[in-house]
């Protein structure tokens, strides 16, 4: 019924023999063939039956996501890589260019179960997200918080107590869930504003062409040693003061302080190179001419200026010039013992009010002087002289009152010692002179204090002393004259003869004169040579007029190119310096009106181009600290956050209150929200 296939094997009714036959015969024919092509030219061979070439084809990535292919151009499977129980070739490096090797990966079960790990990974994440996003509002009101009481100096223990508060006042961004109640979140919060806003400071260190570095040296109510380091920088078109660290330091050795600073420089990326200045306050440990810290960084970095604060300079000269004079110590002591007088009775100082009031005198409380304090002997001195007459009465009315008891006994020798014309005399001197000082040590606590500031008030000053030295000043001169017309001094009676007149005249020209000595002294003209060049170089104001414009300054310019431009890694170039110094005086000459930082800073920002040689020297000139006031009120920052009713604040914590602090004060809300919303962004609960 179906027709047979012709030469199909199953029906061929041939025996076996035959085909064994038929096959010899074949294998004959094939080498009968091969020996006759051995005189024929060959064939090209079969483009069907040749292999590609296997190379790697870049539309592979877009299609296998997972894959990815190194400098070595080896295969990775970015799945397999993170999963650590997968193990295959795509783990180690693959060369295999073969597209089915890579769709033979995708069946392993060891890719699936790493594609599956990563899937679940993503959705944890996103899941983290989403939740991050639902509670975040409530977080930032934490956040907030908790940079409240830091920046109020309030103790963390009131933070539930002002979370609590705002739930009751119906605050919208709270709910039950996300509240963080335990007692160390305010202190957990706080760190993480302190170190959103110690990045920001880093950043702002890194961004300046130099820094100049203020540290000094105090212990805390522990009773351990601390290091406050400030730094002054240049930031957008201004000169700014960065509190950096408040470190905690085992001695006060010159080594230790050294190495405290260089850590501080190594930890937060910034080369010694860039340290222009290094302010302290004098103490033998910073000033040292063999081993001090002050040698010890010029060995790093020998551009560097070691200055002498300003402040701590005028207010020695004060106390040594008065030191020298014996009636000054006489007046020192009556002041204390005023001091006293009044401070340990209440009816004392409720009697004194009452006749501040009955005279119409301004009600003001007796100052304690003391050395540390730079104005206390100036207000001490002021409370005496305007409540003069109310203290004099007061203490007669305690001898008179009481004239058998130890009070009277203290009342009857301070009213000895005041109720004559040279305390009078003396006393109105003080505060003539005092108040000058203090005008000028105000003015040296500055931020902003530059070379030219200084040498000119240091000039005005021994000028107006020199004055003072043969004529009497405004305070005294009045004192003077009404004793000397009227025979009393605020319309109280005081005693005065020839000597005691001789004697306050010796007292004003021997002062005045200490005073200008101790200046001349502590602040000598060649002191700070190179700041004195860079002051000359860059300040238009001591330009001079007409032809002598020329010749202006070429001696200050070559010490400032000897001092920067040579060494290894000079930071100007000799030659740019030389070349354009009288194109940039035509400049300065230009910009007459600007102060020295005002000038400094408009050629760092405008005029870098054209004079990058300038605008270096000006970057130096502006970061060089003068005084290191700053680290002062960095110690009453620790003191306030670090009392006897929170010794037990470690020591990080009081560190991040006190940035937080010092921070936050200057800031407005807009800012604050910024810092809040990275400090909440940063935030990973334990």
């Amino acid at each position: 019924m179906f027709k047979k296939i012709a030469g199909s094997t199953k029906d061929d009714p041939r025996p076996p023999e035959s085909k064994k036959q038929k096959t010899t015969e074949q294998a004959a024919s094939n080498t009968d063939h091969n020996n006759n092509s051995q005189n024929t030219p060959p064939s090209k061979p079969d483009k069907r039956t040749s292999k590609k070439p296997k190379n790697w084809q870049e539309s592979w990535l877009q299609e296998f996501s997972w894959l990815r292919k190194d400098d070595n151009n080896l295969m990775f499977c970015m799945f397999c890589e993170k999963h650590s129980g997968a193990s295959n070739t795509f783990v180690s490096g693959c060369k295999n260019y073969q597209h089915s090797t890579l769709v033979r990966h995708m069946e392993l079960k060891d890719h699936i179960k790493a594609k599956q790990a990563m899937k679940e990974k993503e959705y944890m994440v996103a899941a983290k997200k989403c939740l991050k996003e639902k509670t975040l509002p409530v977080l930032e009101a934490q956040i907030r918080t908790a940079l409240f009481i830091a920046e109020n100096n309030l103790s963390n223990r009131r933070y539930l107590n002002l979370i609590d508060l705002q739930l009751a006042n119906g605050a919208s961004v709270f709910s039950s869930k996300g509240i963080y109640t335990n007692n160390q979140a305010a202190s957990t919060f706080q760190k993480y504003i302190a170190n959103v806003l110690v990045d920001t400071v880093v950043v702002r260190l890194k961004n300046s062409p130099f820094i100049g570095i203020m540290l000094d040296e105090s212990l805390d109510i522990a009773v351990n040693k601390k290091l406050v380091l400030f730094c002054k920088i240049i930031h957008d078109r201004t000169v700014k003061i960065e509190f950096c660290a408040n470190v905690t330091i085992n001695d006060g050795k010159a080594e230790t302080v050294y190495n405290c600073i260089m850590n501080f420089l190594q930890e937060n990326g910034i080369d010694v190179a860039k340290v222009s200045g290094l302010g302290s306050d004098g103490a033998s440990v910073m000033m040292g001419r063999l081993n001090g810290v002050g040698v010890r960084m010029k060995s790093e970095n020998p551009r560097i200026v070691h200055i002498w604060c300003a402040a701590h300079r005028l207010s020695l000269v004060s106390y040594w010039a008065a030191k020298k004079i014996p009636y000054m110590k006489v007046i020192n002591e009556t002041l204390i013992n005023i001091y006293k007088f009044y401070k340990y009775s209440a009816p004392r100082y409720q009697k004194l009010r009452e006749l501040q009031k009955i005279m119409k005198k301004t009600v003001k409380r007796f100052k304690k002087p003391t050395r540390v304090r730079w104005l206390s002997l100036c207000e001490a001195i002021n409370c005496v002289h305007d409540s003069f007459s109310c203290l004099i009465l007061g203490l007669e009315h305690e001898i008179s009152a009481n004239p058998r008891t130890e009070g009277s006994q203290k009342a009857r020798g301070i009213l000895k010692k005041i109720n004559n014309f040279k305390f009078v005399s003396v006393l109105s001197l003080l505060r003539d002179i005092l108040q000058e000082l203090n005008r000028i040590s105000k003015l040296f606590q500055s931020d902003t204090l530059d070379i030219a500031t200084l040498k000119t008030n240091i000039q005005a000053l021994k000028q107006t002393l020199r004055e003072y030295a043969d004529d009497d000043p405004f305070y005294a001169e009045q004192a003077i004259e009404q004793i000397e017309e009227e025979s009393n001094f605020q319309g109280i009676h005081v005693s005065t003869n020839l000597l005691q007149r001789r004697h306050y005249v010796n007292i004003r020209k021997k002062f005045s004169q200490n005073l200008v000595s101790e200046l001349d002294s502590r602040f000598p003209s060649e002191e700070m040579s190179i700041l004195n060049d860079l002051n000359r170089v860059l300040n238009p104001s001591l330009l001079p007029v007409g032809n002598a414009l020329a010749e202006y300054a070429l001696d200050s310019l070559q010490s400032c190119i000897e001092y920067y431009g040579n060494g290894p890694a000079p930071l100007v170039n000799a030659d740019e310096l030389r070349h354009s110094f009288r194109q940039f005086k035509n400049v300065m000459n230009e910009n007459r009106e600007l102060g020295l930082t005002e000038f400094c800073i408009k050629v760092i920002y405008d005029y870098k181009e054209a004079y990058p040689g300038f605008a270096t020297l000006a970057s130096v000139l502006c970061t060089c600290p003068l005084t290191s006031v700053p680290c002062e009120r960095g110690f009453s920052l620790q003191n306030r956050h670090h009392t006897a009713t929170s010794c037990r604040r470690t020591v990080d914590n009081v560190q991040n209150r006190m940035v937080i602090e010092y921070y936050c004060k200057k800031m407005l809300n807009p800012e604050k929200d910024i810092i809040i919303s990275k400090a909440a962004q940063a935030f990973k609960p334990s």
